[in-house]
């Protein structure tokens, strides 16, 4: 008869009836390699028992400050970065011609678009100047406006509506209108 392994572990906690454990160490006595694995398990059970009668490990109140300051910095969790990192180091190889040309390429685009933005800057004139007939009928056309937009408007110059809207003749006597109740 095999026996499971919940059998060996209450072999080593000692709660097999005496029939099984006879049966269990005359097995044990035949099998090597089942025996060495019991004596192992005995053995760390044996060292969880002492450890769990000792005291507990009590360490300084600055344990954890310095325990992180020796520990090495994560990388950043950060999708963006890290696509960044890798698309830097597949651009910039640290140490190759390429990495060498494609700094050197840089460099020339940078002092290119400096030298374009901070170099000195050429002033335009405008090339349609007016003639001074143009400037004649630009300052009447100012004048006509102004005095438009500053002359009240008088009654004689408001059209005014003569007649029915439905009648044809627009130049008719106006209808009296007397009140009907």
């Amino acid at each position: 008869m095999k026996y499971k392994d919940s059998h060996i572990l209450d072999y080593l906690d000692n709660q097999l009836c005496e029939k099984d454990c006879d049966h269990l160490e005359s097995q044990l006595e035949r099998d090597e390699d089942t025996s060495n694995a019991v004596d192992d398990a005995r053995l760390a059970m044996m060292a969880l028992h002492d450890l769990a009668r000792e005291d507990p490990v009590t360490v300084s109140d600055d344990f954890w400050p310095r325990l992180r300051e020796q520990l090495p910095e994560l990388p950043s969790r950060n999708p963006l970065s890290q696509l960044a990192t890798n698309l830097s180091q597949w651009v910039w190889p640290a140490s190759s011609k390429w990495g060498i040309s494609a700094r050197v390429a840089l460099l020339v685009a940078v002092l290119a678009m400096a030298s374009l933005w901070l170099g000195p800057q050429r002033t335009v004139t405008p090339s349609s100047a007016f003639s001074a007939s143009e400037k004649a009928f630009i300052a009447r056309s100012m004048q006509r406006h102004e005095d438009y937009v500053n002359t009240p408007p008088s009654v004689n110059s408001l059209p005014l509506p003569i007649g029915d809207a439905a009648s044809s003749d627009q130049n008719a006597a106006a209808p009296d209108d007397v009140y009907m109740p």
